[in-house]
């Protein structure tokens, strides 16, 4: 288990670890460094190629209980 500040640069890493009151980067980051935090050079555990997938598909099927739609479950817009 690492401590808060180290978790957090760990997690976050260079591009978003920043202070959790004020957001500032530079300072904080510049502080954490002094105070012996290792702050990997990478973007941040969420940010890896398969966090996002999910928004780029549609839901294609209605999953209500009863469906209203003329048309039946499985109809779906382009768009909306």
């Amino acid at each position: 288990m690492f401590p808060f500040p180290q978790g957090l640069a760990l997690s976050a890493a260079l591009y978003h670890f920043c202070c959790p009151l004020c957001r500032d980067m530079e300072t904080f980051q510049a502080e954490m460094r002094r105070l012996g935090i290792k702050i990997p050079s990478r973007d941040a555990a969420w940010e890896d190629e398969e966090s996002f997938l999910d928004l780029s598909q549609r839901h294609s099927t209605c999953d209500t209980n009863v469906c209203l739609c003329p048309q039946g479950r499985e109809h779906s817009e382009n768009m909306g």
